[in-house]
């Protein structure tokens, strides 16, 4: 509601905040899912099955998540990614687990 403008208009600053805080949202909402699907695992009842993915979407996630915490410390984060690289296959359920160590 708030991205849409509807209260009125944004700045550029208060776009980019509301959508990290977007983004954060739903990364704690997948954080949240992992850990259901993990009670699932050790019940025995969660079919694990392979996702396609680009690896230049998962640094990238990982960067916009890390941003915040970069800047408060004045570092900047980049990352130089390969173009048209083939798309790999993970569980996704382990894929955003190593999206988190990196």
């Amino acid at each position: 509601m708030l991205l849409q403008e509807l209260p009125g208009p944004l700045n550029d600053e208060q776009k980019k905040q509301l959508r990290m805080t977007q983004k954060s949202g739903r990364h704690l909402l997948s954080l949240i899912n992992d850990i259901l699907d993990l009670s699932k695992i050790e019940a025995g009842q969660l079919n694990l099955s392979t996702d396609k993915f680009k690896i230049s979407d998962v640094v990238q996630n990982v960067l916009d998540l890390s941003e915040p915490f970069a800047q408060s410390k004045n570092l900047l984060l980049t990352a130089t990614i390969e173009e048209n690289l083939p798309e790999s296959s993970a569980i996704s359920l382990e894929l955003n687990r190593l999206s988190l160590t990196w």
